[in-house]
């Protein structure tokens, strides 16, 4: 198994856009439910 995590600032949202950010995982075999559960706990 291997890990790359990496990310930078691109440019400033617009006034009416959407503010969204993704993760994307490329795997077999995670859990979906836990992990999804596991991310919405976290969010403000």
């Amino acid at each position: 198994m291997h890990m790359l995590v990496g990310g930078a600032p691109q440019r400033l949202w617009k006034l009416n856009e959407k503010r969204d950010s993704s993760f994307v995982f490329i795997c077999r075999g995670l859990p979906k439910d836990r992990l999804k559960h596991e991310f919405e706990s976290c969010r403000v």
